[in-house]
Order: structure tokens, then C-alpha cells, then sequence
């Protein structure tokens, strides 16, 4: 019940995202899905991560992406490109499919 909640929460953010009048970057979302788990009792943790782009003209690109029962509920895409500066977590419970935290 609990990954359910917190994927149905991932989705929602994710949604609303697209439809905000400033930009929801991943940080934002990561921050909203954060609040919203923690606020129902749902742990988890979120990742802050950065790589460098050379093509780019800003050289330093930073990412973030939140995890329950080391499912991605928010910020999946290119998560794998950047290596993790710090992570945060917070107490709660977030089940799996199987019953196993």
C-alpha cells in the first residue's frame, strides 16, 4: 500500500510539474514528493548529483531524484549520468510489492 501511495504521489508531482507558471525542475519535484511521503509516514531517500558537460555553455549540470524501497519516484531520467554529491533520507516506512522494507 505504501509504494502505491508513493508512486501515485510521483505521478501526481511529476503532472503538475508540466502545468506550473515557473520552472519544476527535478529538485522542486524531488522536494514536493518528499514532503507529501513524509507527511503520510512514507520514508525514503533522495539523491543530489552532478556531472560535467563540456558541449554545454553551463559546464556543471545538477540533478536530483527521490527513491522509496529502491523504486525512482521521481527524477528517473538520466539520473544514471550523474555521480551523487550528498543524499538525504527521512524515517517512515515504504514497503515494496513483496511486504519487505
Amino acid at each position: 500500500m505504501q509504494m502505491e501511495t508513493a508512486l501515485a504521489i510521483g505521478k501526481a508531482v511529476r503532472s503538475a510539474a508540466g502545468d506550473t507558471p515557473w520552472e519544476s525542475a527535478y529538485l522542486a519535484q524531488t522536494l514536493t514528493a518528499q514532503r507529501m511521503l513524509d507527511n503520510r509516514g512514507i520514508g525514503g531517500i533522495f539523491h543530489l548529483g552532478a556531472t560535467m558537460d563540456e558541449t554545454a555553455e553551463e559546464k556543471l549540470k545538477a540533478h536530483a531524484w527521490l527513491l522509496c524501497d529502491n523504486t525512482i519516484i521521481t527524477g528517473e531520467a538520466g539520473h544514471e549520468e550523474y555521480a551523487v554529491l550528498s543524499t538525504f533520507s527521512w524515517k517512515g516506512r515504504c514497503d515494496g510489492a513483496d511486504g519487505r522494507n
